[in-house]
């Protein structure tokens, strides 16, 4: 069940930070654009990776550090959101 959780929460996160960036506004907005990488490349280069602290394994090599950089990427108050959102069960 938590898997079903914390891929659920993911995925409306996904969805929402490229709705609002991609298809409402229509233009590519560096700042996020450059913070996506550089969260991506630390979660990377740190070995990261929030979905194996809570038991979520993929199939795909370093998707869950690909996955939390973007988390790290929107900042701290959407990763305590994020968090706050897995410890509810």
């Amino acid at each position: 069940m938590e898997t079903l959780v914390v891929v659920a929460i993911t995925v409306e996160a996904l969805v929402e930070y490229l709705y609002t960036e991609i298809f409402v506004e229509h233009k590519l907005h560096w700042k996020q654009f450059i913070a996506m990488i550089l969260g991506i490349a630390l979660a990377l280069a740190a070995n990261v990776d929030l979905y194996s602290v809570v038991g979520v394994t993929f199939a795909v090599p370093y998707l869950g550090n690909i996955l939390t950089g973007i988390v790290f990427s929107r900042g701290a108050n959407y990763f305590a959101d994020f968090i706050t959102k897995l410890s509810v069960k």
